[in-house]
């Protein structure tokens, strides 16, 4: 999933870009709170021809897993994992390459 995403920080905000495109596709911003930062609003890209958006649980779920994952280095969280398969349409123009590389990432995590 990292190698189709890049991220970066710019005047405190996060970006996440498409690479093959370079669209960005969501903007998070943060705030602090005891412990760390909190997510305090996001912005996805809204126009079908640069993003097709499932749905706000799908968008929510895969921003949560590329900052867990590609920014802090974290494995996949099954619930969360979870939570991003059931967000995704059926249909077969979503369930693509990163679907695969998503999930056979998930599944190839060591187990406790």
């Amino acid at each position: 999933m990292d190698d189709k995403w890049d991220l970066f920080v710019e005047g405190g905000t996060l970006f996440a870009h498409r690479t093959w495109t370079g669209f960005g596709v969501y903007s998070a911003t943060f705030v602090e709170v005891e412990g760390g930062l909190r997510v305090s609003e996001v912005w996805v890209e809204s126009d079908p021809e640069r993003y097709r958006r499932p749905s706000d649980a799908h968008d929510l779920a895969l921003l949560e897993i590329l900052i867990r994952g590609t920014l802090l280095g974290e494995e996949p969280d099954p619930e969360l994992m979870e939570r991003w398969r059931v967000a995704l349409p059926k249909t077969p123009q979503h369930a693509g390459g990163a679907v695969r590389g998503l999930l056979g990432r998930a599944a190839s995590a060591p187990a406790d």
